[in-house]
């Protein structure tokens, strides 16, 4: 008999028990015989149904882990002979959950099967008369079963209750064992959960610990796909093109870049959609594909993963008015080098291989230790497309601006691109409100998507100089100053804290007068957004630039951030 069968046993015999001192009380009531017991009686009962649900509880948390069925746990508990006690399935998971424990776990169980069989034998709830009374205790009380309570039965229920007063401190040393075991096996059940939860905790710190040690190295990856690109955007109309990155948080260890990309053609922008990554088995599969002639949706299978998974058309969309600048999407993806194949061919113009409707994978494009694969994406169209800039939407140009939950929205993916692309082609600089852009729903004019914000730069601009810490302490002051504008959704300028200085023409001048202005708008961040986003903002502002820059950025301002816009969410708030 396997330890989870002998569970169910002792699980059985409680109600038994506390089913037939129930009985007894009811006969020896009727006999007369009970009243100088009640009490001790009634305390005997009260402990045993203490113990019980303190073995169910036991059994419980053993079992909700391990059986994914409601059903079948109740089943165990009403039922604990029934066949789901025989499971061997369920004995092998749990023998995995308990893990060292399991051995001495299952003595336990077969040591309580044992203390409650001496309990009832001690209770004399196994006495042959008392026994065949209770087999009818519903016979009306006669002077004949009276007078029966001083013959042979009337004798066994008087030694029932002698027994009974005599037997107390053997009752309480099983009730105490009872009690012993009952917390052993919730001690070696905890010490087994807080085994797995450690592992559990080691397992995510590990994977935590990569992926913000990727987000803190992106820029490296960053500044070589900038590179690749540029070096395959050599047509003659390249002037004429439109790119844009898309900025997001990163969740995983793969480097994930989107990107937009369109050009004029015939009055409308030609819209072209792609995923770059350097996954070869992806490229082999859709190579594969291709020869096949399969339909592959290359990009839209596998979306990079973001922090703000809205639906496509969410609640951070808005009408606005109309503007001017285009805004395709492109995306690109790079991740760790696999394998390659002769299947697919190098880039050499980028623009010419976009034209390439036929095949899933486009090629790839090399660089110095890498290759990058460039993959269609789910939509290519040829149409009018519009985008609004941040400055448009804090200057109020969009008939709804960006409600709460979508400013902390857009404060955690801005700080958290600036921190992987800052010193990079794509953030030489700290971006400007105007550089930040939302672009149109093909589907729906005038509908715009304020969750995906994207950063607008000519691929041929190639140069970018190593910053200066004086250089990365400005950009991140400028990053402090939009991320108290994204708080309360106005513009620093337009505040008295601001207006109360005067203007100046320096412009090193009036950036210390827009930071000093700044630290006096501050002092109001904790009440509308809390601590958190007002220590986040207070960073930016204040901090010079450690040694260790992106790292310190990541703990005091990407992750408090990240932590008021979840906050938020969860609570349903706007």
């Amino acid at each position: 008999m396997s330890g989870i069968e002998v569970a169910g046993l002792v699980l059985g015999a409680f109600p038994i028990a506390i089913e037939l001192l129930d009985k007894y009380r009811e006969v020896a009531t009727r006999a007369g015989l009970f009243y100088q017991i009640k009490l001790k009686h009634r305390q005997c009962r009260n402990r045993l149904e203490c113990e019980r649900l303190t073995f169910t509880g036991n059994l419980k948390q053993l079992l909700l882990p391990l059986v994914a069925d409601d059903e079948k746990i109740t089943d165990m508990i009403s039922n604990p002979g029934g066949l789901n006690w025989k499971d061997r399935a369920t004995s092998d998971l749990l023998r995995k959950r308990l893990k060292d424990s399991h051995d001495v776990y299952m003595e336990c169980i077969e040591h309580l099967d044992g203390v409650m069989k001496k309990l009832i034998h001690e209770l004399a709830l196994d006495s042959n008369a008392i026994q065949k009374s209770l087999g009818d205790p519903k016979l009306p009380l006669t002077k004949e079963r009276l007078r029966n309570a001083m013959t042979k039965t009337g004798i066994e229920y008087q030694t029932y209750k002698i027994k009974f007063s005599n037997g107390e401190s053997v009752r309480n040393g099983l009730f105490k064992e009872l009690s012993s075991l009952n917390k052993r096996l919730e001690q070696l059940l905890s010490i087994s959960d807080k085994e797995t939860q450690l592992m559990q905790d080691r397992q995510a710190s590990a994977v935590t610990s990569a992926i913000d040690s990727a987000i803190c190295n992106l820029w490296i990856n960053a500044n070589k796909l900038f590179e690749a690109l540029a070096a395959a955007w050599r047509c003659s109309c390249q002037s004429q093109h439109s790119t844009r990155l898309l900025l997001q948080h990163r969740d995983t260890k793969k480097a994930e870049f989107n990107v937009c990309f369109a050009k004029p053609e015939a009055s409308q922008w030609k819209i072209q959609e792609t995923k770059i990554s350097e996954d070869t088995e992806l490229a082999s599969e859709l190579v594969k594909n291709d020869s096949e002639g399969a339909v592959y949706p290359a990009a839209g299978s596998r979306e990079p993963t973001q922090l703000v998974r809205l639906p496509k058309r969410s609640a951070m969309k808005s009408k606005v008015k109309t503007t001017s600048k285009p805004g395709p999407a492109v995306t690109l993806m790079t991740s760790a080098v696999t394998c390659c194949t002769a299947a697919v061919k190098p880039i050499t113009s980028l623009c010419d291989s976009l034209d390439d409707h036929s095949a899933s994978c486009y090629g790839y494009l090399p660089h110095d230790d890498c290759r990058y694969y460039v993959y269609r994406g789910p939509h290519q169209a040829t149409e009018i497309f519009n985008t609004v800039t941040l400055e448009q939407l804090f200057h109020g140009q969009a008939l709804k601006p960006p409600n709460r939950r979508q400013r902390l929205a857009l404060s955690f993916i801005l700080s958290s691109s600036f921190l992987q692309l800052l010193s990079t082609p794509w953030l030489a600089v700290s971006w400007a409100k105007s550089d930040i852009i939302f672009m149109s729903d093909p589907g729906e004019p005038g509908v715009y998507a304020l969750d995906r914000p994207h950063l607008y730069r000519n691929l041929a601009d190639r140069d970018c100089q190593k910053q200066s810490d004086e250089n990365i302490t400005k950009s991140l002051r400028q990053l402090g100053i939009i991320l108290l504008e994204l708080c309360f959704g106005k513009l620093l300028e337009d505040q008295p804290c601001r207006k109360n200085w005067p203007p100046v023409n320096d412009e090193n001048a009036k950036f210390a007068l827009d930071v000093a202005a700044a630290l006096d708008w501050l002092q109001e961040v904790e009440g509308e957004a809390g601590p958190d986003y007002a220590s986040a903002v207070g960073w930016c502002l204040l901090a010079t630039r450690p040694g260790r820059w992106r790292q310190e950025m990541l703990w005091k301002v990407v992750k408090p951030l990240e932590g008021c816009h979840r906050s938020l969410v969860s609570q349903g708030r706007m």
